[in-house]
């Protein structure tokens, strides 16, 4: 009973948004401001288009890139700190607040105009943004590495690579 009335009160809303819609272009009568009817065509004709597939499977790859380099720079930021007093003073006075007080929209600008509307641009947009995450929550987590369960594991391995693979 509650699944059907959630699913009429959804029903409703997107009627009623739609009619909206429908009523604001008619009221225009402008093609900038599109009715429904004339979107949903051409949502239609662009998903049986090749070329629009392959325009989208092109940036879901520059977006898999970019988080893969993101994710390997905010690693290797989040973790070095851990090891090196150096590491630790960069990214705590420099690299987190730099990455951390500028929006990914400043970061598309900036990329925009130092490499143009190239396909480099959104993989370096992606990772800037995902980087400040990667980077802050690593870190936080490793200050709270408890020092005994390092101690521990360096008490049944010599292995440094494993403790840091098990245990860090």
């Amino acid at each position: 009973m509650r699944a059907a009335r959630a699913a009429l009160k959804v029903a409703l809303s997107l009627a009623a948004i739609c009619l909206a819609w429908w009523a604001v272009s008619a009221a225009a009568s402008s093609p900038l401001i599109p009715g429904p009817y004339e979107v949903c065509l051409a949502v239609a004709r662009l998903s049986i288009d090749a070329d629009t597939w392959l325009n989208v499977l092109i940036s879901l790859a520059r977006v898999l890139v970019g988080v893969g380099v993101g994710s390997a720079i905010g690693f290797a930021l989040g973790i070095a700190p851990r090891y090196s007093g150096a590491a630790r003073f960069i990214v705590e006075s420099i690299v987190e607040p730099l990455l951390e007080s500028v929006p990914a929209l400043c970061w598309a600008l900036i990329f925009a105009v130092l490499f143009g509307l190239s396909g480099v641009a959104p993989i370096l947009v992606v990772a800037a943004s995902i980087t400040p995450f990667f980077v802050i929550n690593l870190w936080e987590g490793v200050k709270e590495l408890d020092e005994s369960l390092i101690e521990m594991g360096r008490a049944f391995t010599d292995s440094r690579l494993r403790v840091f693979r098990l245990i860090v």
